[in-house]
């Protein structure tokens, strides 16, 4: 276990290692506080009421009374490995009225149990830094225990130490045995852990080490995702170059099978129409009104079929067919459409043919409408 001693002056001692620390505060009088009136007290609220800025407060609830005791250093609170802060009086046993803690070899805490008129006991600490390293620090320990037990021999006195060399700690034991002072290393004392401590946090650098390693496992994963992902487009764009350029190939070689003259297909599919569709239309639907109630109206574009029943011209490149639905009456004769046909045929120029289509029925007469658009486009 890593020891440490600090106070408002800063850290007075410390053996920083690579175990958990235990800090001992040795707060000055000015530095407490109590504050009695705080019903859910939380550190940002003690923070507050204590009116420091920055930094985290020493502190501990007993009773519902909040006891502060001061301000934690910065280097305390920057260290990765898990620190607990108590107090010099939370190391020793209940029964314990005064204690010296010799630290290294030119540092001395010294903490009083106190009475009031009232009953309630507190503790006052104070801490001793001495300008000379060595010996010295036995002979003040020993002249501070003999006035104390020369003015009150009726306490019981504790001295703890640490951070001492060999030969200190062997003439420790055997000057102060003879006062009937109770000696332990600090490392020993277990009173600390029935308390609550001032001040705690974990251990951070295992989940720091965690979070490093799930880290550096997802910018793994990413990376080789990322290089995979790279590679598999190039392949797919290389994939599609060649994709196109078989179909290239594959339209290169296409041949136009039965054809009688290829030249016909090629000049019918560049053709457009040379009128507005909408005249065409409109020129159809006129016509095939005069059989009945039109319903549906087609527009297509094919040569002339003769095989059915129609009246006609000639055939001719630039002849629409146009495809009507007629709702007609159930007792119209076949001669009379036959007549009111070449009636439409002889009295509109632009009327080529007019069919009637073997899909027709009684009630629904389907039409098959040449209209004659003309050179100029007009009809």
């Amino acid at each position: 276990m890593d020891i440490c001693v600090f106070s408002k002056k800063g850290i007075l001692y410390t053996n920083n290692g690579s175990g958990s620390m235990m800090a001992l505060a040795v707060p000055s009088i000015e530095q407490r506080r109590q504050y009695a009136d705080m019903s859910n007290p939380n550190p940002r609220l003690i923070k507050d009421r204590y009116g420091a800025l920055e930094g985290e407060v020493l502190y501990r609830t007993e009773s519902g009374v909040v006891n502060v005791y001061g301000m934690l250093p910065k280097e305390l609170f920057e260290l990765r490995k898990e620190v607990k802060v108590f107090l010099p009086e939370d190391l020793v046993p209940l029964d314990v009225n005064v204690l010296y803690y010799a630290i290294s070899d030119n540092l001395i805490v010294h903490s009083v149990r106190n009475t009031d008129t009232d009953g309630t006991t507190s503790w006052s600490s104070i801490f001793i830094e001495l300008e000379s390293h060595g010996a010295g620090i036995l002979n003040v320990m020993e002249n501070l225990i003999s006035e104390r037990i020369v003015s009150c021999d009726d306490e019981k006195i504790m001295v703890g130490y640490t951070g001492l060399k060999d030969h200190l700690r062997e003439d420790l034991y055997s000057r102060l045995n003879q006062f009937g002072v109770v000696i332990e290393p600090l490392e020993k004392l277990t009173g600390h852990k029935q308390k609550t401590p001032v001040y705690a946090h974990k251990d951070n650098s295992v989940m720091m080490m965690i979070f490093v390693i799930v880290a550096f496992i997802l910018f793994i994963l990413s990376l080789s995702y990322y290089v995979s992902g790279k590679a598999s487009l190039g392949k797919n764009d290389a994939k599609m170059v060649q994709l196109e350029q078989e179909y290239r190939d594959s339209l290169s070689k296409r041949r136009l099978k039965k054809v009688a003259n290829p030249q016909d297909v090629k000049d019918s599919i560049e053709r457009t129409f040379k009128a507005r569709p909408s005249a065409i239309i409109h020129a159809a639907s006129e016509v095939a009104s005069l059989f009945g109630v039109l319903d549906n109206v087609v527009l297509e574009k094919n040569r002339i079929e003769r095989k059915l029943r129609s009246v006609e011209n000639r055939p001719d490149d630039s002849v629409v067919y146009v495809i009507a639905t007629v709702r007609s009456k159930s007792d119209n004769l076949l001669i009379d459409q036959e007549r009111l046909a070449k009636s439409v045929y002889e009295t509109r120029k632009w009327i080529r043919s007019i069919e009637r289509t073997s899909e027709s029925t009684d009630g629904e007469l389907i039409l098959k409408i040449g209209i004659y658009l003309g050179n100029d486009g007009g009809l």
